[in-house]
């Protein structure tokens, strides 16, 4: 069976090409971070990796989805025929979920250089 694109995923360039992936596998991932609203969500996602040529090389990439698709489907994607690695399912930007990690973590590299200049009486300007 194979999963078409809907008509307003499809690009108006001409650089973007169809070509038929497969997926290879489909890995379960559970929320990290719980709504502390009365409102369960389920925030749990399947990271789907899939293949595809071009040109006889082969490409492998991922995306996340709500439901696992199973090994050997097949899927129909837009790729970028001037780069061929790039896809409609790339993450092309970052999603709230690296966001977040990426300002709780900063937050806490922030804390740490604090805590050690003060508690080894380090100059305030490095």
């Amino acid at each position: 069976m194979t999963e078409h694109l809907t008509a307003s995923e499809r690009s108006s360039s001409d650089n973007w090409k169809e070509v038929t992936a497969t997926v290879l596998s489909s890995t379960y991932h559970p929320a990290r971070l719980r709504d502390l609203s009365d409102d369960y969500q389920d925030n749990s996602f399947f990271v789907v990796s899939f293949s595809y040529t071009v040109d006889g090389k082969l490409f492998v990439d991922e995306y996340e989805r709500s439901e696992p698709l199973d090994r050997g489907h097949e899927i129909v994607i837009l790729y970028n025929s001037s780069k061929p690695g790039e896809n409609n399912l790339s993450e092309v930007a970052p999603t709230s979920r690296s966001r977040i990690v990426g300002w709780v973590g900063g937050a806490i590299l922030a804390a740490l250089i604090i805590y050690l200049a003060k508690h080894f009486d380090l100059p305030d300007e490095f």
